[in-house]
This record gives structure tokens, sequence and C-alpha cells, in this order.
């Protein structure tokens, strides 16, 4: 048999080498540090994400685990298949479209819901899709929050606060359901809303 040659074929052989080569290209296999989201490590993506939404809901409602916020803030850390990352400009009206969805949330709710199998035209709320292709969500070319048209569904409970903070949103329909509550007083900012 013959010694290997120290000196490239132009043919490739399928023989195994003597002894290990060393290379200079990336192999594309797996390292040992992990790869997280956003350059942040989960709990780093949580506490910045938390400090973003923060401001939007207070304190007191994040402090209360089954409220609609802490709901929708636990949801889009730990569930929401999207993994957005803090600086998203989508992030804030995400968070408001969950709260809104577990804050009005019922058994009833006959159309696109997170927990429903029925056939939806658009997407299901709570779900890995942008928001924007949620049902009944109407949004601008700049991809801000325009429109919620919920109506019929089925819904309950009452309108959250934080849909306040929707600084584009023109309409909002929600007849023919069985919301509670007053309009909360942070409507008052939506500047560009003329039906409601």
């Amino acid at each position: 048999s013959e010694a290997p040659s120290s000196i490239p074929s132009q043919i490739p052989t399928f023989i195994g080498s003597q002894s290990p080569s060393i290379s200079f290209v990336p192999s594309g296999a797996p390292t040992l540090a992990p790869t997280y989201q956003c350059s942040l490590s989960p709990i780093e993506r949580a506490q910045q994400i938390g400090l973003i939404l923060l401001p939007l809901s207070g304190l007191e409602v994040f402090g209360i685990a089954e409220s609609p916020q802490s709901l929708a803030y636990n949801w889009i850390v730990d569930q929401d298949t999207l993994l957005l990352c803090p600086e998203d400009p989508r992030l804030t009206e995400r968070y408001i479209l969950a709260v809104l969805s577990f804050a009005i949330a019922s058994e009833n709710w006959t159309r696109c819901s997170a927990d429903n199998n029925t056939v939806c035209d658009d997407a299901l709320y709570l779900s890995g899709s942008d928001s924007c292709k949620w049902d009944g969500i109407g949004w601008n070319p700049d991809g801000n929050v325009t429109a919620i048209r919920l109506d019929g569904l089925s819904l309950e409970g009452s309108l959250p606060a934080e849909i306040g903070f929707l600084k584009h949103l023109v309409e909002i329909d929600m007849d023919s359901n069985g919301l509670t509550g007053s309009i909360p007083g942070s409507f008052g900012q939506l500047e560009s809303l003329e039906i409601l």
C-alpha cells in the first residue's frame, strides 16, 4: 500500500486521514455556549421587557398573578413564539392587545380566540403570528394599530386602560358583547379616535 501524500490531490479520496487536520473554517457544529434571543439571557430579556411595559400598567397590577396585565406579560416573555426583543417597536402594541385579550376573553368567545378551534379568516389571538394579523385588528402602513373590531363575539369583562396608549387608534367597535365597567379615563389620550 502507498504511504499518504502530504501534497493535496486533485481528486478527493474517501479514505480517512491518518491524523486530525486543522481548519480555520467554522465547522457549523454547535458550541457549548448558549445562543440567546436578542443577545440576552431569558432573565435579562424578561427584565428589560418588564421595564418597558411597567409604565403602561403600573406596578400594582403586575403584582397580581391573575391580572390581565400579568398574564399578558408572562405570555409575551414565556409563551409567545414570536419572541420579540425589548427594542422591537411592536412590543408595546402586542402587549396591549394581549392585555385586551386576557381582560375580555370568555368561554363564549365565538371567533378566533386563543382557545377556539374554529376556522378564522385571520390569525388567532395570542398566536405566534404578528398581531396585525389577529382577527379584528386594523393597522396602518407604518404597522400601528388603528382599529379594534371585536363586535358580536360574546366577550365579557371590561376594557383595560392600556388601550389609551394606542395613539394611532381610530376605531373601537365592541358592540353586542357582555362588557362591563366604564370607559377608562386613558381613552382621553386617544386623539385620533373617531369611532367608539
